[in-house]
């Protein structure tokens, strides 16, 4: 005699199916490799107070976060392990290939107030993860690193 199928026992039998897959899921190895990762950018003394902080693991795995006003990032999803960190900011002024754009020249004023403060500049080494300096081990799921450029 065969057990009959009940819609009861029909759902039972998906739910489990269901969650079973979906425990499967969670339990990739990805998922068990990556941290998040939270400090401050310096360059030298002076906090960043914009820029992108990139993390690039040894898989060509890569994370990035966005520097805030004060100098702090939160990035999630960094890959474990030995990284190389790249920090780049965002272009001011200027035109493609380092030229400037050619106007009406204009005289400042000495008594013109002092217009708002920005970056210090970056070395451009620190902006590929080809030639960054920036080396770091990613040991624990929730790290603090804070980053300082020389």
């Amino acid at each position: 005699m065969s057990p009959s199928v009940t819609p009861v026992r029909l759902a039972l039998v998906t739910l489990l199916g269901l969650s079973t897959l979906a425990g499967l899921w969670g339990c990739g190895k990805a998922s068990n490799n990556v941290a998040t990762v939270k400090g401050t950018v310096k360059n030298k003394d002076k906090i960043l107070k914009s820029g992108t902080i990139s993390f690039y693991g040894a898989d060509n795995t890569m994370a990035s976060a966005s520097i805030m006003s004060d100098g702090t990032y939160v990035c999630q999803g960094v890959p474990m392990g030995d990284v190389k960190v790249t920090i780049t900011q965002p272009q001011v002024g200027g035109l493609p290939g380092g030229g400037m754009p050619q106007g009406p020249k204009v005289t400042i004023p000495d008594s013109a107030p002092a217009g708002p403060e920005t970056d210090p500049t970056l070395p451009g080494l620190v902006g590929k993860p080809e030639t960054t300096n920036l080396k770091y081990t990613i040991t624990t799921r929730e790290q603090a690193l804070d980053v300082v450029v020389n």
